[in-house]
């Protein structure tokens, strides 16, 4: 999943990161690299990360809560973005 449109990048991630296995992450980032926002995924509860114009945490257990966040993060931190690097890793913590 390289450069993904922001119009499709809601629902990319998020069917992503329903199918996703436990102890991975997917992120989320500008063409500049300056904004990012990653989520990871732990025992059916998501972590996300938001690097950018807010630096926050959030944890999330309900899918509906994961989707609502993630359109909300996506109009915060990706403003003027036309595509989103969307990258998937196993995490190394």
């Amino acid at each position: 999943m390289p450069w993904i449109p922001k119009k499709a990048v809601e629902k990319t991630v998020y069917s992503s990161l329903l199918k996703m296995d436990n102890g991975r992450l997917i992120s989320l980032k500008t063409k500049k690299k300056d904004r990012s926002v990653t989520i990871y995924k732990d025992n059916n509860l998501y972590k996300i990360i938001e690097d950018g114009f807010k630096n926050e945490s959030y944890e999330i257990g309900d899918e509906k809560e994961l989707k609502k966040m993630l359109k909300t993060l996506i109009e915060i931190e990706f403003p003027r973005s036309h595509e989103i690097l969307v990258t998937s890793q196993e995490d190394k913590n």
